[in-house]
């Protein structure tokens, strides 16, 4: 009798074991699927919030080019810039300089290309492509960034059509310094030390908190970019929007949001150390 209590209680003891086992496996294999579900709905949540901020950074880009455009445009119906009296419009637009804190100077361009600054320059500027585009089209064109020779400033150039009669007879253009710009993007933090750049449609770094990359980083070009970051940099330049994840230089997994910026040809950007928002 007691060795077949002995059995008995042995094998009670075997199943509890077993059931406990099993149980506890299963509580383990619940708790981890729970686990990775709820990481991949966060992951989720959060690239689609930085994919938003991304959209909403951009078309804050999008509407200070908008307005730099809208005040040139204004600017050539000037009855002083449409008479063709070249000092009046002269004498006008240097007044628009000193208003006007965005601009380093405004310039007045004949239909043959040669145009009249208001620092006193004369440049003749009828083989470049924007000139050619604003004369054939009526429309106002925004040149891509370049720094400018006469003070080392990062600037563009916004450039109208001038009309008379419904004839396009030359254009005014104006530089305009892209400082209030950058500074504006440079604020632009996410968690502790994400930030946004942003590139223009061949790759290069046009905007970024760090000065050194701005008119000089190539993200397609530059060797020292990973091929991550340059497949995402072929996305960016074709204007999509989205996120995605790489590592780093320091071999970190990070998080890049691009969208781009409306009726240009550039792409914002804000990256931002995985570890830093999945905590």
């Amino acid at each position: 009798m007691n060795l077949l209590r002995i059995i008995k209680n042995s094998i009670k003891a075997k199943v509890m074991t077993f059931v406990v086992v099993c149980l506890l496996t299963t509580l383990t294999v619940l708790g981890l699927a729970n686990f990775y579900n709820a990481k991949k709905i966060l992951v989720s949540d959060v690239q689609d919030d930085l994919k938003h901020q991304a959209a909403g950074y951009a078309r804050e880009i999008g509407l200070w080019k908008d307005t730099r455009e809208a005040e040139v445009a204004i600017l050539a119906t000037n009855q002083a810039v449409v008479n063709g009296d070249k000092q009046a419009a002269l004498n006008y637009l240097s007044e628009e300089v000193k208003r006007n804190p965005f601009y380093s100077r405004f310039w007045l361009v004949d239909a043959n290309g040669q145009s009249i600054h208001t620092n006193g320059a004369k440049t003749n500027i009828a083989d470049r492509a924007y000139f050619k585009q604003v004369m054939s089209t009526g429309k106002v064109v925004t040149t891509d960034p370049i720094i400018s020779k006469a003070d080392g400033k990062l600037v563009i150039s916004v450039v109208a059509p001038i009309i008379r009669n419904n004839q396009i007879i030359g254009a005014l253009g104006g530089t305009v310094t892209i400082d209030t710009l950058a500074e504006q993007v440079g604020q632009i933090k996410v968690a502790k030390t994400g930030y946004a750049y942003v590139i223009q449609e061949n790759g290069l770094t046009v905007i970024h908190p760090d000065k050194e990359q701005v008119m000089k980083t190539n993200i397609l070009e530059d060797k020292n970019v990973s091929k991550d970051l340059k497949d995402i940099a072929q996305l960016m330049v074709k204007g999509e929007n989205s996120t995605k994840e790489y590592e780093n230089a320091k071999g970190k997994s990070q998080y890049v949001a691009y969208a781009p910026v409306p009726r240009t040809k550039w792409s914002m950007a804000i990256t931002v150390p995985e570890e830093e928002i999945l905590v």
